[in-house]
């Protein structure tokens, strides 16, 4: 960056810049030399990776994570590799790292995977349910992603094509059923939409902000039937001539957050006219329940608190703040010369936090995984939340430890085929769900094609806003799209400056880390000064 593009920064930006600038020049470990790939297998990884992560040549000993692979082009590596015949799984990529040793582990498919469609419930479904039998007063699980639309608004065309979109993908038309195995998913052939049309055009424009305001306050309140299809409801808020505030509401048990861009973006299509081809329905693989990786990676934990119990019903408040690009890019550059993912170097930072605010070394949180192996397009609840439990030893070299937790959490994609509750029977002293943990890390890193300033042949897209309460005291949401955007999610007993230290943590990171950095040494760092990223409160939730 020039000197005068330095002077027109402000003295936090140019501190910003300056860190990244120290943090780049640290000399990354040397690339191993060109290795050709010599196998079928290893030929055909390499040209696999040569495509999606758009380098060549590729050699079989290059680092997956250092040519600038993640979890989103991990999902689209391992479907080309199961289309050609590798029986590759995410654990393969994201654990071995290079094509010389993946290729020495894959086999060709021995027979193709077996899936059912009986109904039966994803594990993230078995624990969103039990949370609702459990407390049946509380009502969470339900999202509600509000946008504003400009541009050709025709309220009938919209509900059609919303229709359209439900009757093609059959993981919109589930309810819940119990029976004497206990609850389980009906798909139902038709089911209809409601929509609520609300004409706000003859209202002057601070009346008609009070209106939708109110309106969503409400809609966050009604739950829905879950034996009563669709879960999922449309409001259309009429604003003027040729604007609207759309308002999508759904039950979390129809879908995880890349299903709900694979909506959006298809009911934009079909708004514009497009033909819409369903996508296969989702299937879910039924597989044994690992619970001996759960028993001995429970052995000898004792859940904890995070944040005090509180009493009566919870209130949430939402804090935002976006990261400088300077920021976020040293982070990557971080985690690549570190050969970790950037979720790793976050999970290590919550970890410290949650160390802190509990007073324990030994600490679990729940974070998400995508559930997802090839099904990119795919549409239904795949993903799943799981216990991730971190030692912390503040003695210890950083860099290393920060390997452990990546590698600690590559470890669950093994055995992500578990519900909360079967898990939570595998702790020493089983217990409730709950007992795990309570807080959670969500990382929002798939594709997002229908976000702020989208605009399609007919619409423009703005003002996006997305309310969930997941029923945790303190939620730490990550989403990793250009700008990075962290949102900390708390309830009345949790401290909304957790966030601000967060941040700290961050910025000590790409101040520059060596071998010689302790674990110490950065959680420090989180109890120093103040953040000079700005800050947005969303308000009561």
């Amino acid at each position: 960056m020039t000197d005068d593009a330095m002077a027109h920064l402000t003295p936090a930006q140019r501190e910003l810049v300056q860190l990244w600038l120290e943090s780049s020049a640290q000399d990354d470990p040397a690339p191993p030399p060109y290795a050709a790939p010599a196998t079928p297998h290893e030929r055909l990884l390499a040209e696999i990776w040569q495509e999606v992560l758009e380098q060549e040549p590729i050699g079989v000993d290059d680092d997956y994570f250092r040519l600038g692979g993640d979890s989103i082009t991990a999902i689209v590596v391992i479907a080309k590799a199961q289309a050609a015949g590798l029986d590759l799984t995410t654990q393969d990529l994201l654990g071995l790292r290079t094509i010389r040793k993946i290729a020495e582990a894959v086999t060709a498919f021995a027979a193709p995977a077996t899936f059912t469609e009986d109904g039966r419930l994803t594990p993230m479904q078995q624990g969103m349910l039990f949370d609702i039998l459990s407390e049946p007063d509380r009502a969470p699980y339900v999202v509600q992603v509000s946008a504003r639309l400009d541009g050709d608004i025709d309220a009938e065309e919209l509900t059609a094509a919303l229709s359209a979109v439900v009757g093609g993908h059959r993981a919109l038309r589930m309810s819940i059923r119990s029976g004497e195995a206990g609850p389980h998913a009906v798909f139902h052939d038709a089911v209809r939409v409601p929509v609520e049309t609300l004409d706000l055009r003859a209202l002057p424009p601070a009346e008609q902000r009070a209106q939708v305001e109110d309106y969503l306050a409400r809609d966050r309140e009604r739950g829905f039937d879950l034996g009563t299809p669709p879960l999922l409801r449309l409001g259309l808020l009429l604003l003027g001539q040729g604007s609207c505030r759309l308002v999508l509401t759904h039950h979390h048990l129809l879908l995880d957050g890349w299903s709900q861009q694979i909506v959006l973006r298809d009911f934009l299509s079909v708004y514009d006219g497009a033909a819409f081809t369903p996508a296969a329905p989702a299937k879910v693989v039924h597989t044994q329940a690992d619970s001996r990786y759960w028993r001995e990676r429970l052995a000898g934990f004792t859940p904890g608190r995070t944040v005090p119990g509180r009493t009566g019903p919870a209130t949430y408040t939402t804090v935002v703040q976006t990261l400088p690009e300077e920021l976020a890019r040293g982070l990557t550059a971080l985690a690549r010369r570190c050969g970790v993912t950037v979720p790793a170097l976050l999970y290590g930072g919550w970890a410290l936090m949650v160390a802190e605010l509990a007073g324990r070394r030994d600490v679990a949180f729940g974070v998400t995984v995508s559930g997802r192996s090839s099904e990119t397009d795919a549409v239904g609840m795949f993903i799943n939340t799981l216990p991730l439990r971190i030692q912390v030893d503040r003695r210890e070299p950083l860099l290393p430890w920060l390997s452990r937790v990546h590698g600690q959490h590559t470890d669950l994609l093994a055995a992500q085929h578990m519900s909360l509750p079967e898990i939570a029977r595998c702790l020493p002293v089983p217990g409730p769900a709950r007992d795990l943990f309570d807080t959670i890390v969500v990382v929002e890193n798939f594709p997002q094609p229908v976000r702020e300033g989208h605009a399609s042949q007919r619409l423009r897209i703005s003002e996006v806003t997305t309310h969930i309460v997941e029923g945790y005291p303190l939620v730490l949401e990550v989403n990793t799209a250009s700008p990075v955007r962290l949102a900390l999610r708390v309830d009345t007993a949790a401290n909304e400056e957790v966030l601000a230290r967060f941040v700290r943590y961050l910025r000590r990171l790409c101040a520059g880390v060596d071998e010689r950095t302790t674990v110490g040494e950065v959680a420090e760092a989180m109890g120093r000064g103040v953040t000079s990223v700005p800050r947005q409160r969303v308000g009561p939730s």
